[in-house]
């Protein structure tokens, strides 16, 4: 069996225990996502195959679906505001495209 852990330094060579990159939507999946575990390889897959740092868009990305409440909201909102003219506003999708359309293709994303 395997076990999978966000924010975790390991030596253990047995690989029982995977580390996943912290922000991976293990807790609620994707629709379709039969289990936490397809979702973590479907994550996976799309971090092997995203370019890299320096080959993605250098514009910032701001998603839109992320809007919220709060201090965090109010940064947000503030830095869009002064970035203004290198911000790419990210248009709502389904997760797996989230991620592997939009947040891999840039260096930045607010």
């Amino acid at each position: 069996q395997t076990w999978f852990a966000q924010n975790l330094v390991t030596n253990d060579n047995s690989k029982k225990l995977v580390p996943i990159p912290l922000g991976v939507p293990i807790h609620y999946g994707f629709e379709g996502s039969p289990n936490s575990i397809h979702t973590v390889q479907t994550m996976l897959d799309i971090r092997n195959k995203m370019p890299s740092f320096l080959n993605r868009a250098r514009t910032i990305l701001f998603d839109v679906g992320t809007i919220g409440t709060g201090k965090r909201h109010v940064a947000r909102m503030q830095a869009k505001h002064d970035l203004e003219r290198c911000v790419e506003l990210m248009p709502r999708s389904d997760p797996v495209t989230t991620w592997s359309t939009y947040y891999a293709q840039h260096q930045f994303a607010i």
